[in-house]
């Protein structure tokens, strides 16, 4: 009777977490919620340390004083868990989630912590083989855990902290005041830098050198997702040459098909000297061929230029959304 029910206490928790790992909702995992991705990675961790102390559980139902738990116990529930991770990675391959084998280091992680603190703890087998190593032994783990937690977590701090300030900034999608703003900017071999020089709006313009090449520019692919309720998107280029370019403009929110028609683009002619552009939301909104661009879940902004010979210098500043 023991035994079946120590197989049904795993069962179940083998089936919460194979459902919490392959539940996939589009929206909820889509690519461009960054921040919720972070903390669900980092949830690994904990998650896998409860299902590893679960089976610990299940494995010494018979003797639930926790100090006297057999040392192998621990090892085998670190097996377990271990396995049902590398299984539950592998189904993943069949499933919309993607299997990522950072996930599976993650889930060991989070049961070698969890199995550990229990191990220097609360198990009295242990205690007396380590003897008078015990208390440096738990010392360690601590530190190593702290050490391990504070750095899983920076990510999640960083952009939780990075959320807060383009919440607190909206409407403005890019003031480029701060070095925080850059990391917002794929740049490809492309040079950004704060610049004192050709400022609209606060103390610093964003120089923008883009190289040589077919395609040359930078992509905002974290920006302020929600632009409805608002009727231009504005922002100020400077052009230090003395002759006319020509910026491309593209635009397009988190169900982008990845097609030139299903999506906003613009070529932008930018004279020598400054250039204020605003482009009414309207026509971003009907830009896609066969559908109407989602404004609550806007995805990406770029801007680039074709088949340049040599490098191009622009600045740019103060890009926000306006009402009339």
């Amino acid at each position: 009777m023991m035994i079946v029910f120590r197989v049904v206490v795993i069962s179940i928790a083998s089936c919460g977490t194979l459902f919490l790992l392959f539940f996939h909702s589009p929206s909820l995992f889509h690519p461009n919620r960054y921040l919720l991705r972070a903390i669900l990675s980092l949830g690994h961790v904990p998650l896998f340390g409860l299902i590893a102390w679960t089976v610990l559980l299940a494995i010494n139902l018979k003797n639930l004083r926790i100090s006297n738990w057999p040392t192998r116990s621990y090892a085998v529930a670190f097996l377990f868990t271990l396995g049902l991770s590398l299984l539950a990675e592998f189904l993943q391959i069949i499933t919309p989630r993607d299997a990522n084998i950072g996930d599976v280091f993650l889930n060991a992680l989070g049961a070698a912590l969890f199995l550990g603190a229990g191990l220097l703890w609360t198990n009295q087998e242990f205690s007396e083989r380590s003897g008078r190593w015990h208390k440096r032994l738990r010392l360690i783990f601590l530190v190593v855990s702290v050490i391990i937690v504070a750095f899983l977590a920076y990510p999640v701090v960083v952009l939780t902290i990075d959320e807060i300030q383009i919440k607190t900034s909206f409407p403005v999608i890019a003031s480029f005041e701060t070095e925080r703003e850059m990391k917002r900017w794929n740049t490809g071999n492309n040079e950004l830098s704060l610049s004192e020089e050709y400022v609209n709006e606060g103390k610093y313009s964003l120089r923008v050198a883009l190289s040589p090449g077919r395609f040359s520019g930078i992509s905002m692919t974290r920006p302020p997702s929600d632009w409805r309720g608002f009727d231009s998107f504005d922002f100020t280029v400077f052009n230090p040459s003395n002759k006319n370019l020509m910026l491309m403009l593209k635009i397009f929110d988190w169900d982008h098909k990845y097609k030139y028609n299903d999506r906003f683009n613009r070529l932008v002619r930018i004279s020598p000297g400054k250039n204020s552009i605003s482009i009414p939301l309207q026509e971003i909104e009907s830009a896609p061929a066969r559908r109407r661009m989602q404004m609550d879940k806007i995805g990406q902004i770029s801007f680039f230029m074709r088949n340049l010979r040599q490098t191009q210098v622009l600045y740019f500043d103060n890009a926000r959304l306006s009402k009339k």
